[in-house]
């Protein structure tokens, strides 16, 4: 069961604190490796959306408790997202009913903006910075057409095509480029094409059990985007993209749908520092602010051993 943490809302948890929980959370003889704690505590804060409910849950100190529960949309109607389409540099709720996109910019359940773009019934939508200018954009794969409305007005501003009717679409940096290549998933099977030119540059295989759900987002913090299979509640990730689950932890349960709810689309100190307190405390005030943005650059280098 997922619970609230009043505590965990008030306070920002540091690095270490998170890195030594996270050793003790995953000490259970499955890792092979510990990503770093840097990219454990400001990458790898998660979430899930349960359609049954319309809930969200977002664990942004990587605890494994969901600080922040929101009931925003209705419940077998929407599908369930987190994104940046402002660029501040915290993702927030986003729904897709039958091609109109709601917004909840604010994480009070209210809707603060909305568009149309899409509506077929095979449409599957996605959201991720597809121009690089530091806002995320909706994106929908249809049938292996992928379509972008940059402009966020149900404009389409970019065509692709990659895939085929029935794949799991994905986007994803395995590079470091910065730019967010297209990607489907087949039974366990993944397939790439980094440059958006529709031929296949890159295959992983990793998952492929019966509901398996895969998801692309930069775990351990080294700028490339990991390979993560959500099963029934529990996360595994490939951060070598070998197909080898060198991570799991336990967050969500049956049925519900997996989501990242790390860094925005933009970088910059002062939302690095906004986005470590978002994701430790959902609350950040602009005292806190200013102090954690005056230590960011040195908290960036610091290693944990």
């Amino acid at each position: 069961m997922l619970q609230d943490s009043i505590g965990a809302r008030r306070r920002a948890v540091s690095p270490l604190f998170t890195h030594a929980f996270a050793l003790l959370a995953l000490a259970a003889g499955f890792v092979a490796a510990v990503p770093q704690a840097f990219g454990q505590a400001m990458q790898a804060a998660a979430g899930v959306y349960r359609p049954s409910i319309s809930k969200f849950f977002l664990d942004g100190n990587f605890d494994h408790i969901a600080e922040l529960k929101l009931v925003f949309g209705a419940a077998g109607l929407d599908v369930g997202l987190l994104g940046d389409l402002e660029g501040s540099g915290t993702r927030y709720p986003v729904l897709y009913r039958s091609g109109t996109w709601y917004v909840d910019s604010n994480k009070d359940a209210s809707v603060d903006q909305s568009f149309i773009f899409g509506g077929a019934a095979t449409d599957k939508p996605l959201i991720a910075d597809m121009d690089g200018d530091g806002r995320e954009d909706p994106v929908l794969f249809r049938d292996g057409a992928w379509y972008v409305s940059a402009t966020h007005n149900g404009a389409v501003t970019a065509t692709y095509s990659f895939g085929a009717p029935g794949d799991v679409p994905l986007l994803g940096d395995v590079n470091g480029t910065g730019s967010k290549g297209l990607f489907v998933y087949r039974n366990g099977t993944w397939y790439g094409s980094t440059n958006r030119s529709g031929v296949v540059d890159k295959i992983y295989g990793f998952g492929g059990v019966a509901g398996d759900i895969p998801m692309m987002f930069d775990y351990d913090g080294d700028g490339k985007d990991d390979l993560v299979i959500f099963r029934n509640g529990t996360w595994y990730a490939s951060t070598n993209r070998d197909g080898i689950a060198n991570v799991s932890f336990i967050f969500g349960t049956v049925g519900d749908k997996p989501l990242y709810a790390g860094v925005g689309a933009t970088s910059t100190p002062f939302l690095d520092a906004a986005r470590f307190l978002t994701h430790a405390s959902f609350g950040p005030v602009a005292a806190e602010l200013t102090k954690a943005s005056t230590t960011s650059s040195r908290s960036r280098r610091r290693s944990f051993r």
